[in-house]
């Protein structure tokens, strides 16, 4: 038991402990290790003793680590580990590639390392490895072989903007929206406006909402709001922040008159002339005349 020496006695586990072979039955993990020797007498003396022999007892393995799952950015690095007990171990990792073919064995590439240790490693990886998956077969000197828990590789692309926002044309008081569209990892919206000079943070209030979201809606725009101009900064966990183009908001305005024609006195064969002053947006006018049975539109020569 590695102090001492016990003689045997026969017994379920050991038999022919008086005889030239010892015979151990249902041999334990716990007896690895133990060392036998056989002390020989006769009719005449002096007794002999053997020489110690080693009982190395191989036990099958058994994960005790599983693996975990991981998520990276694309052209990241990324690994997955096992650990397990057993005698005599190897490992072979696999990965299904979601195209109907199974689980396929790994051989070392320029992007997989350690394709038969307890780490692989995949270097650099592609954004086409997104939902691949993997598994280890760690095999023994003792059977069965044991496969590990199935883990998922999450790879996000940098972030990209797939639509701009766009320049908008809309009535005073009316609503209008902005949107940007994109891609990456655990996307952030930041929507700015500039409203002459420089640019600020939007923040949602009784005319913004949607200021921290990829569409950004104005209600009630005002004739003071038109020109300004909008873009969002997009941040995200796998690239530096990055901003839209711009978006141009024009405010097209009711029609005001801001200042009446006034009476005119003229004598005949002299030319009258009235004015009138008006803002707004995209102006047509149309005089009209009533002598007496009701307002007509003037024409030009009539």
């Amino acid at each position: 038991n590695g102090s001492t020496w016990n003689d045997l006695a026969e017994s379920a586990k050991y038999f022919g402990v008086e005889t030239s072979n010892l015979k151990i039955n249902g041999v334990t993990a716990a007896m690895n290790g133990y060392r036998f020797r056989v002390i020989i007498t006769g009719t005449c003396t002096p007794s002999v003793t053997s020489v110690t022999v080693l009982l190395t007892v191989n036990v099958p393995p058994v994960i005790t680590g599983q693996p975990a799952g991981a998520s990276i950015c694309e052209n990241k690095d990324a690994s997955f580990s096992v650990t397990a007990t057993g005698s005599g171990l190897t490992y072979q990792w696999y990965v299904d590639q979601n195209d109907g073919a199974g689980y396929v064995a790994l051989a070392d590439t320029a992007i997989y390392s350690g394709s038969a240790s307890p780490v692989l490693t995949l270097t650099s990886v592609p954004v086409r490895y997104n939902n691949y998956r993997y598994r280890v077969t760690v095999s023994g000197t003792c059977a069965p072989a044991v496969s590990s828990n199935i883990v998922t590789l999450n790879v996000t692309v940098v972030t990209t903007i797939l639509k701009q926002p766009e320049d908008s044309t809309v009535c005073e008081f009316s609503a209008v929206s902005f949107s940007t569209d994109a891609v990456g990892a655990n996307l952030s919206f930041r929507w700015q406006v500039n409203t002459g000079s420089s640019w600020s943070d939007v923040s949602n209030n009784g005319t913004y909402t949607g200021a921290g979201t990829n569409e950004l809606t104005i209600f009630g725009a005002t004739r003071l709001m038109n020109g300004y101009r909008y873009r969002v900064v997009i941040g995200s966990d796998c690239s530096a922040d990055i901003t839209s183009g711009e978006a141009l908001l024009t405010v097209n305005t009711s029609p005001v008159i801001t200042n009446q024609p006034v009476n005119v006195k003229s004598c005949p064969g002299s030319t009258a002339t009235f004015t009138v002053g008006a803002d707004g947006s995209g102006l047509d006018y149309q005089w009209q005349v009533n002598s007496g049975t009701g307002f007509n539109d003037v024409t030009d020569g009539g």
